[in-house]
């Protein structure tokens, strides 16, 4: 998180069978703090990583989002990766 902009713009959303969604798509700067402390309080629930369903999830904020670069970071253990879904 110290190494976005203010004007970089972020959602936050933790995946196991799941996508929950902490925040919509906000800009950094203003919500900072509450962005990383939010990051921080996410705990592994159990139930997988569905890691088709955290890119689908990610790709509905970013597609109408006014920006024009958009990236996904998803991290997931590779012992709780599931459901790889239709993505190349």
């Amino acid at each position: 998180m110290g190494l976005l902009g203010d004007n970089d713009m972020i959602s936050i959303i933790p995946v196991d069978s799941a996508a929950h969604p902490l925040s919509p798509l906000v800009q950094v700067g203003p919500n900072r703090g509450e962005l990383q402390n939010s990051a921080r309080r996410v705990e592994s629930m159990g139930g997988g990583i569905f890691t088709y369903t955290g890119l689908k999830a990610g790709w509905e904020i970013l597609k109408p989002a006014p920006v024009g670069q958009r990236h996904i970071i998803l991290f997931a253990d590779a012992a709780d990766a599931e459901e790889p879904g239709d993505y190349v």
